[in-house]
């Protein structure tokens, strides 16, 4: 006696129970429904011989063997590639009509019948990217189908079996959350195949994660070799950048001397002109005292304003000199900045390949003592701010990653403000799996995007 479909039923329940419970933190849950054309591959020929085969004569003639069906499931993707699904199969009932047999039994038609039916489903899906929006699938697993015969007034009975299915298509995410599909799935029952080509939609609970390709992996000897000449090369734009601003700087310095020199000059001789009409006047007003007291007034008119005027051009000059030494000044303060520039940048470069951590783990692989020459200069250049970006690869869901990234901008900066750092100096964010270095696709890859950067701002 067969087990009942209610009974091979309950053998699917502990399985996607424990895939939909248990569910690792980058799982994304979602729902996918299917609608189409079942077909089922048999013609009247071959149901003529399966009535030879029972040793009965007559005819078979096949009924209903294109249909509508449908699926509709539940999906755990635990993985960017792999998912499972379970849900419910309807593929309708194919019918033939039987001609000259005589009476039949349960065992008869259940040898003639067209195997098909309706039932609960398991599957194994893998996802392949295609283009960031478009990826190819198959999938693979069993489903419990189950389907009511009659024959007549002697035959009623229910039929029921365990086979396995496949499937393939393609998917198009439209929106965030959605996409849509094409594909063509094959459901096996007892000696026929049915075949399903649907049209469906899938919702994810969550953002989607992107299936990665698989690439080359990066050998361990490349990445030496990329970081090694980032290490001991101080970038071109900011030499390039260092030599202009020094030239600039020291232009205006040679200019100002000279323009203090002139103006030094100026003062010498103004102070001279202004000395010798001032001594005529008062030589001219002791010599001719017997003129009218009018021209002694005009004369100490004239003495006073060849003053007030040396004044002015004396006052004049010393703002030149003034100008003339907050220029050098500048041009000192310039190329300082350009040299701790470089030093700074060197800095960064040195603990770029440092800043790395274990999949899901927030704790740096280095000791707190790499940060000592940063936080030295950080303290020293209280105008400087530092932005911290975390990163992580694409192994977790999008929640977890971007918190997870944060933890880890906020490690760096824990041992920055525990050596004297103010922590108005630094600015942290978590980017998640959004700017890998490498394909995530392979380990090293992940190995690399699950990181800190740091950049002066």
């Amino acid at each position: 006696m067969k087990p009942s479909l209610f009974n091979r039923s309950l053998l699917l329940l502990p399985i996607s129970g424990a895939c939909l419970i248990y569910q690792p933190a980058n799982a994304q849950l979602y729902i996918d429904g299917h609608i189409g054309f079942v077909t089922t591959l048999v013609d009247d020929g071959e149901l003529d011989d399966r009535l030879s085969g029972q040793g009965l004569s007559g005819s078979a003639t096949a009924k209903n063997t294109t249909r509508i069906g449908g699926r509709f499931d539940v999906g755990w993707r635990w993985h960017p590639n792999w998912s499972v699904e379970t849900g419910y199969v309807f593929l309708g009932d194919a019918e033939l009509d039987i001609e000259g047999t005589g009476p039949i039994d349960k065992d008869d038609l259940e040898a003639i019948r067209i195997g098909s039916g309706s039932g609960p489903e398991l599957a194994l899906k893998g996802q392949y990217a295609l283009s960031d929006k478009l990826e190819a699938y198959g999938r693979a697993g069993f489903w419990m189908w189950s389907a009511d015969y009659s024959a007549g007034s002697s035959v009623d009975t229910t039929f029921s079996g365990l086979d396995p299915l496949i499937g393939a298509g393609v998917q198009w995410q439209f929106k965030p959350r959605w996409t849509a599909s094409f594909g063509w799935d094959g459901y096996k029952a007892d000696q026929d195949m049915n075949h399903m080509f649907s049209v469906g939609a899938q919702y994810y609970f969550g953002k989607k994660p992107k299936p990665t390709k698989r690439t080359a992996e990066p050998t361990e000897e490349k990445i030496t070799e990329i970081y090694a000449s980032e290490l001991n090369t101080i970038p071109e734009e900011l030499t390039t950048a260092a030599t202009n601003e020094a030239k600039n700087s020291t232009e205006p310095a040679v200019e100002s001397t000279a323009a203090a020199t002139t103006a030094s000059k100026a003062i010498t001789s103004t102070e001279s002109a202004a000395e010798s009409p001032a001594a005529a006047a008062i030589a001219n007003t002791a010599t001719t005292s017997t003129e009218p007291a009018a021209e002694s007034a005009a004369a100490a008119t004239t003495a006073s304003s060849a003053t007030t005027n040396t004044q002015a051009v004396t006052s004049g000059a010393q703002n030149t000199v003034a100008a003339t030494t907050a220029a050098a000044v500048t041009s000192v303060n310039i190329a300082s900045k350009i040299k701790t520039d470089i030093f700074i940048q060197r800095e960064l470069q040195d603990l770029k390949m440092l800043l790395a951590f274990n999949a899901g783990d927030t704790k740096l692989k280095i000791g707190d003592e790499k940060f000592n020459r940063l936080a030295e200069w950080l303290k020293a250049h209280p105008e400087a701010k530092m932005r911290i970006s975390g990163h992580n690869d694409n192994q977790e869901a999008v929640s977890k990653n971007e918190t997870l990234s944060y933890e880890r901008a906020a490690t760096v900066a824990r041992i920055l403000i525990s050596k004297g750092v103010p922590s108005e100096q630094l600015r942290l964010e978590g980017l998640g799996a959004s700017k890998p270095l490498f394909d995530n696709g392979t380990e090293v890859g992940r190995r690399i995007n699950r990181r800190v950067e740091l950049t002066l701002e």
